[in-house]
């Protein structure tokens, strides 16, 4: 029987041992993180949306990527909570059904780098006068990040 959304959330909250530390390690980011918004969503037009990363990942149909673009800004913006409501995550699970075209999983996997790789770069530059406190926002986003990953990732193993 397959699982609902929140049912794969919920055995992979399990697996990372995603507590009730982590989300609020990673509701205490959010402040630092909202401020550096706008360098985020460069690093996605960057390295997703143009260039390399959209011949790569969408090949060469501009309506593709601009459709990601915008799935991924609701996507950034809900995540914020580090909560995982039924709502949430059907939401998450059905991301890659509302990008017209279907982007190809491979579009997620480095989304899911690119925003592990801007909140370790943005954290690591202020947070860096507690470490333990970054400890803990990089352990509760990293967790975070790979439960969303599985959600976004379900679709495709249909």
């Amino acid at each position: 029987m397959a699982q609902t959304p929140s049912q794969r959330a919920a055995a992979m909250k399990a697996v990372l041992g995603y507590t009730d530390a982590d989300v609020a390690a990673v509701q205490a980011s959010m402040m630092i993180l909202v401020g550096n918004i706008g360098s985020l969503m460069a690093a996605v037009q960057n390295n997703l949306l143009k260039g390399a990363g959209e011949e790569h990942l969408f090949g060469d149909d501009p309506d593709a990527s601009a459709s990601f673009g915008v799935q991924l800004s609701d996507f950034v913006m809900k995540s914020s909570a580090g909560n995982f409501s039924d709502e949430y995550c059907t939401f998450v699970a059905g991301m890659p059904d509302r990008v017209n075209p279907r982007p190809p999983a491979s579009a997620f996997i480095a989304t899911v780098g690119v925003i592990g790789s801007w909140i370790s770069e943005v954290l690591a530059s202020t947070v860096k006068d507690d470490p333990v406190k970054l400890a803990a926002m990089l352990k509760g986003w990293q967790k975070l990040l790979a439960i969303n990953l599985e959600l976004l990732l379900s679709s495709y193993a249909k």
